[in-house]
């Protein structure tokens, strides 16, 4: 699953997609500060799963989210606000969005949404034969043969 992350705070941005991505085992595509780099990172790349600040030095990331739903209509949203009280998500956008989650909480409840969403993803699709042999691909006669064996 790939993950761009959008923050217009550089050093969170990289927090938390750096947490994400080792946690959860996400492929990081995406480091943006501005909702113009990620609608030209998700015009770019897949992105199954955006993280994104609500409050973007003024801005809003609603036209980004708009744009990762045309491009990949299964794509999801977690969206972190440390105003979480005031704001609310349009509509059309809220079916995209897996949790709303105050900055203030810890990284514990950011991890089990993400692992939920991760789990059912897995049940719900089968494993890729392509992508199955390349993993064996990757690995070492030893580790081949002890997989052999079990």
């Amino acid at each position: 699953m790939r993950l761009l992350v959008l923050d217009d705070h550089l050093l969170v941005a990289q927090a938390v997609g750096g947490l994400i991505s080792e946690l959860c085992n996400l492929e990081l595509v995406a480091l943006c500060a501005t909702p113009d780099e990620a609608i030209q990172s998700i015009t770019t790349t897949e992105v199954d799963l955006l993280v994104t600040d609500l409050d973007l030095a003024g801005e809003q990331p609603f036209e980004v989210m708009a744009v990762l739903l045309q491009r990949n209509p299964s794509a999801k949203v977690v969206v972190l606000s440390g105003f979480t009280a005031e704001q609310t998500i349009p509509p059309e956008l809220q079916a995209a969005c897996l949790a709303f989650i105050d900055k203030a909480n810890a990284w514990s409840e950011l991890q089990a949404v993400l692992q939920d969403w991760l789990q059912d993803q897995s049940a719900a699709a089968p494993l890729d034969p392509l992508l199955q042999q390349r993993d064996w691909e990757c690995l070492a006669p030893r580790e081949k043969r002890l997989l052999l064996e079990l």
